[in-house]
């Protein structure tokens, strides 16, 4: 059983790596693409996956199949095109460290994909099934993708959906929100940044934008929102998630102890140089068993209500459209 199947695109990246002895900008290639990306961190946490897609036959081509093969990707359903070569993007940051990115991919492999070329055997095989927006840009991939997501549903599978958004690839916005429309119709599990939110559903608000995209069919929705955490909503809970450590990070830019005063080292602080934080005895992390020593495929806790606190659900009662629950 394959746990994670991912249909898109799979690129290299090219990013800033300095400048030669004569002031020349220079490139690094780098393995890309969003879905090659969910599965190769899936598989460094254990998971097994399996990659659908399209490269070039050439060396970036045979690059990618490698670092797939590298990461412990099953690449079975990885295609080779014989004329388009492998699809590249230089990526460029801003003076905020902001990407923006320039593709070359008319056409590319990626984009290439047909229908045909699609394993069904990985979909009947898979538990999850995640794509994203960049391979419904053009046909005939787009038409692969959402062939595919279709299927997968009919089939009973999870479907995770992740637009993705890149201005770029797209002929214009309203074509791009079109496409991620039928992309977020089709999905279980819906994964937006705050601005593909507002793109979709022209609210900026986590809470209206998040309704309103749960509304479009999803089960679960996750507003990911940089360093202010993420916004979560499924059809019986709500609400908002810090980054992690946010609390005990801001206490210690303020040069305050994190621990409660009765476990603060006395003798540390005591010593301390004025002017100096006290020193801390390193905090003990309470070693909670996870999910998967329980044999758990869902996360143990969910935001409940309107108050941000968490409660323990049954593992089932994330992905629950109907409402109540124990």
């Amino acid at each position: 059983m394959i746990d994670v199947a991912a249909l898109g695109e799979c690129l290299i990246d090219f990013t800033p790596n300095g400048e030669n002895a004569q002031g020349i900008a220079l490139f690094a290639r780098n393995p890309g693409g969003a879905p090659a990306n969910v599965l190769a961190m899936n598989a460094r946490l254990g998971g097994k996956t399996a990659f659908i897609g399209k490269v070039g036959r050439d060396g970036f081509g045979d690059f990618l199949r490698q670092t797939l093969l590298d990461s412990g990707i099953d690449v079975s359903g990885l295609a080779v095109d014989e004329k388009v070569p492998t699809t590249l993007a230089f990526v460029q940051l801003d003076a905020n460290g902001d990407r923006s990115f320039t593709f070359y991919r008319s056409p590319g492999a990626d984009i290439m994909l047909r229908e045909s070329e699609v394993d069904t055997a990985l979909l009947d095989d898979c538990a999850i099934f995640h794509f994203g927006s960049v391979s419904m840009t053009a046909d005939p991939c787009r038409t692969a993708t959402l062939s595919a997501a279709r299927y997968a549903r009919q089939k009973g599978k999870l479907v995770s959906f992740d637009p993705n958004y890149r201005p770029l690839p797209w002929d214009d916005t309203e074509e791009a929100v079109l496409r991620m429309k039928e992309g977020i119709r089709l999905a279980d599990i819906l994964k937006v940044s705050e601005a593909e939110m507002q793109l979709v559903t022209g609210e900026s608000d986590p809470e209206r934008g998040s309704k309103a995209l749960l509304d479009m069919g999803p089960s679960l929705v996750l507003v990911s929102m940089g360093a202010k955490g993420a916004y979560c909503r499924n059809a019986v809970c709500a609400g908002a998630l810090p980054t992690f450590g946010h609390h005990r990070r801001r206490r210690r830019l303020h040069g305050r102890n994190p621990l409660p005063a009765e476990r603060q080292d006395r003798r540390g602080a005591a010593r301390a140089p004025r002017g100096c934080a006290p020193r801390n005895r390193p905090l003990r992390q309470r070693r909670r068993q996870s999910d998967h020593h329980k044999g758990r495929r869902y996360p143990r806790y969910a935001l409940h209500g309107r108050n941000p606190q968490l409660y323990r659900l049954r593992p089932s009662a994330l992905m629950e459209r109907n409402s109540g629950y124990d």
